[in-house]
C-alpha cells in the first residue's frame, strides 16, 4: 500500500510481535524483523511465543519468509530469562518478553535499523505496556513501571533523531 503511494520509498518496521510490523509497514516493506508471534489464547499453558524467532534459551530477530534478516541483526541473542525489579515490583525469573526490559532490546535494533537501512517510513512497536497492562492490569505498579520504561525507550529514539540530525 505504501509503496503504491509513493514509488522509491524505502519502508522498515521493528517490533518483536510479528503483526504490528506486518501489519503497519506492509508486505512490500524493505525491512520487517520481528521475534515471535504472541498466542495469547495458549498463555495459560505457558508456552505462547512461537515463531523462527523463539529459542529455548533466547530470542533472535527474524525476518519474513524468503528473507534474510540484516547481518548486523544476524547474531543478536536476547535472553528469555530475567528478573524485574522495580519501584514496587519484584518479579524473579521471568519471561522478558513479558517485562518492559524487551523494550530496551525492540529499541537497539530499531537504531540500528534506522542507521543502516535509513528507511523514509519506520515503524516501531515497543510492547511492553501492552504485554503488562493484559498481565498486571491498569493501576499496578508493574503498569507504571512499563510506562516509565517505554518513556525512557522513546527518549533514546528521538536523542538519536536529534542527535543525528535525522529529527
Amino acid at each position: 500500500m505504501w509503496k503504491r503511494s509513493v514509488p522509491g520509498l524505502k519502508i522498515a518496521a521493528v517490533s518483536t510481535k510479528d503483526r504490528p510490523s506486518l501489519l503497519l509497514a506492509g508486505p512490500a516493506a524493505d525491512t520487517v524483523v520481528y521475534c515471535y508471534n504472541e498466542l495469547l489464547t495458549v498463555r495459560a499453558l505457558g508456552d505462547h511465543y512461537k515463531g523462527r524467532g523463539v529459542h529455548a534459551e533466547y530470542f533472535t530477530w527474524a525476518e519474513r519468509p524468503a528473507r534474510e534478516v540484516p547481518a548486523y541483526l544476524a547474531g543478536v541473542r536476547i535472553p528469555r530469562r530475567c528478573d524485574w525489579f522495580a519501584d514496587g515490583v519484584e518479579h524473579l525469573d521471568q519471561d522478558i518478553a513479558d517485562v518492559p526490559a524487551i523494550d530496551s532490546h525492540i529499541m537497539d535494533a530499531a537504531l540500528q535499523v534506522l542507521e543502516a537501512e535509513e528507511p523514509n517510513l519506520f515503524f516501531v512497536t515497543l510492547v511492553c505496556v501492552n504485554i503488562v497492562g493484559h498481565m498486571y492490569g491498569t493501576d499496578s505498579p508493574e503498569i507504571r513501571a512499563a510506562v516509565e520504561e517505554t518513556d525512557r525507550q522513546i527518549g533514546r529514539l528521538l536523542d538519536h533523531l536529534q542527535n543525528t540530525g535525522m529529527a
